[in-house]
Order: C-alpha cells, then structure tokens, then sequence
C-alpha cells in the first residue's frame, strides 16, 4: 500500500507509456512542421473548468510525462526511457513513412 493508503498497482518499471506516445508524437509533429512553437489550450471531461495552456509541442509532450511521475505509477528513469524511445519510434516513422512520394508523370510510364 502507498503512502497515505492509496492502493497502487503491483508494477514493474518500464519505459512509462505516456512518455514514448507524449514523445514519439510531439517529434513527429515538429519534424512534419519544422518547428516546436505552438501556442494551443486544452480541457479534460474530467476536470471541468480546468484549463491547461502550452507554448509547444515538447512541453506539453513533457506535462504529459510528468504526470505519471505525480501520479506516482513510475520512477523518472522510467521517463527518460520512454521519451528516448518515442523518439526513436518518431525517427523511424519520419524517415520511413513520412517521406516525399515522387509519381512519375504519365509519359515516364509509358516508355
């Protein structure tokens, strides 16, 4: 049992889930975008009234991966390993997946 009697689930460490989407994603957008700058606004159906405001994509990818630490269902170093596998996930959907097509015009195909 947790401090303060809070019943938590027996865990094991792992790269913390929220840190390699949180990462993954923000890197894949950046990379799409060519910049980190986004000032946007988000709100929770479970925190009615409760606003959350961000001047980037990384820091709310980091928000994000923090709150699991808060939460107290991982340790940091859980979080490190996930945010570095986001964004080797986010490196190989860029350059494998997110890459320019080039069609050939009707008259390369008909030769």
């Amino acid at each position: 049992m947790a401090p303060g009697g809070r019943q938590d689930a027996p865990d094991p460490s792992y790269p913390g889930a929220h840190a390699v989407l949180s990462a993954a994603g923000a890197e894949v957008l950046i990379s799409f975008f060519k910049h980190d700058h986004f000032e946007f606004r988000v709100t929770s159906e479970v925190l009615p009234g409760v606003e959350r405001s961000f001047t980037s994509l990384s820091a709310a990818a980091e928000e994000a991966t923090l709150s699991r630490v808060f939460a107290g269902q991982h340790f940091r170093f859980d979080l490190t390993a996930g945010k570095r596998l986001g964004r080797d996930v986010a490196d190989f959907v860029t350059d494998n997946f997110l890459t320019p097509s080039h069609r050939k015009d009707q008259s390369d195909r008909d030769e």
